[in-house]
This record gives C-alpha cells, sequence and structure tokens, in this order.
C-alpha cells in the first residue's frame, strides 16, 4: 500500500513539474522510489538554488552531493512526500521561482553531465 501511495504522488509531482517547469527542467525517473531528479536546462548555480529554497523551508538536494567529482552540478533530487494539491501547487511554484531566478553557473568550473 505505501508503494502505491509513493507512486501516485510521485506520479503527481511529475505531472505538475512538466506542466509549470518543462522549459526550465528536464525530469530524470528512477524506477522505484520516492525521489524525482530534475536536470536545469540551462548551466545555473544549484547551490544559490539550494539556499533559496531554504530559506523558504523546502529542502532539495543539489546533484553535486552524489559525486566525489563534481558532476552533476545541474541536477537536484527532490524528495515525493507532498500531500495536498495546493502545497504541491505552491512548492513547485517555488522551485521554478529558484530555477528561473539562479545566477548562471561558470560550466568551466562545473561541467554539465548529461544523462
Amino acid at each position: 500500500m505505501l508503494k502505491r501511495i509513493l507512486r501516485e504522488r510521485r506520479t503527481r509531482w511529475i505531472e505538475l513539474i512538466h506542466e509549470r517547469l518543462g522549459d526550465v527542467v528536464q525530469i530524470i525517473e528512477p524506477r522505484g522510489g520516492a525521489t524525482i531528479w530534475l536536470h536545469s536546462a540551462r548551466p545555473i548555480t544549484m547551490d544559490a538554488v539550494f539556499q533559496r529554497l531554504l530559506k523558504q523551508h523546502v529542502l532539495i538536494a543539489p546533484g553535486e552531493l552524489f559525486s566525489l567529482q563534481g558532476l552533476h552540478a545541474q541536477n537536484l533530487r527532490l524528495s515525493v512526500t507532498g500531500s495536498a494539491e495546493l502545497e504541491l501547487l505552491r512548492l513547485v511554484g517555488l522551485l521554478g521561482d529558484a530555477l528561473r531566478l539562479a545566477p548562471r553557473a561558470d560550466v568551466r568550473k562545473h561541467p554539465v553531465c548529461v544523462q
């Protein structure tokens, strides 16, 4: 039952992200679990996205945390823990603002890793 609930929540998250953020991110969907990976369509400073969202009490995991070589700088991981539709819409809006307002990254310092 828990797997079904998580799958349904993740599916709704993905639908909202496609609808609202399809121009700024590519979704990298794992086969299972309760996470979604996003890849920024343009080189941005993901730490700025992380800091902005943290101030708004939204926690993401920047992709660089998952690589000793500094790869995945343009990726972030979302946990699928959302609940009500209005809360999901609010969170996707905050994420979209953070991604669109983030400063451009220096791609020489942050190599782009395409999945």
